[in-house]
């Protein structure tokens, strides 16, 4: 069930995708950015000359697409995506939320089964997952059509 779910409802913006960088940051984290078919080609990418320009302004832009080929690069292990979940209307197909303890002083999973066990109390079904971190976990809750997302917050943030 919950494959089918996935397959159907973790969908984002099809125009853009996002890659995990593969340099770590000073803090040791590493960044998620608008894949661009231009990322660092000379003459075309600001940032190849140094210049610290955020991709959405880039006059040399060209995202990837969410296509099966890359989802197969992704699938084989050559990048690694993620989607944009808030779709261009302002609509979404799932939302989620965060829980994280970075800092390693406890630990969030009894936040997180509370937090389930009011969103299934509110007749939603929450779908939880250890984060990539293995410092917290994602509480997803998948809708059957695009919503509204401020609809979706307030729906998922009034079951507290």
């Amino acid at each position: 069930m919950l494959q089918q779910v996935v397959n159907e409802n973790f969908r984002g913006r099809e125009d853009v995708v996002a890659k995990k960088s593969v340099t770590e940051h000073a803090d040791g984290k590493r960044a998620w950015f608008p894949y661009c078919q231009n990322f660092f080609r000379a003459g075309i990418c600001p940032k190849k000359d140094g210049k610290a320009q955020p991709c959405i302004r880039c006059a040399g832009k060209l995202f990837h697409a969410y296509t099966p080929e890359i989802v197969g690069q992704h699938l084989e292990g050559d990048i690694i995506i993620g989607i944009y979940p808030l779709l261009e209307d302002g609509r979404c197909w799932f939302i989620a939320a965060d829980f994280d303890n970075h800092a390693g002083t406890s630990d969030p999973y009894k936040d997180v089964m509370g937090y389930a066990g009011h969103l299934l109390g509110a007749g939603l079904t929450p779908y939880v997952l250890r984060s990539t971190s293995g410092t917290g976990y994602h509480v997803y809750v998948f809708f059957s059509s695009p919503v509204p997302a401020w609809k979706a917050r307030v729906v998922v943030g009034c079951v507290l």
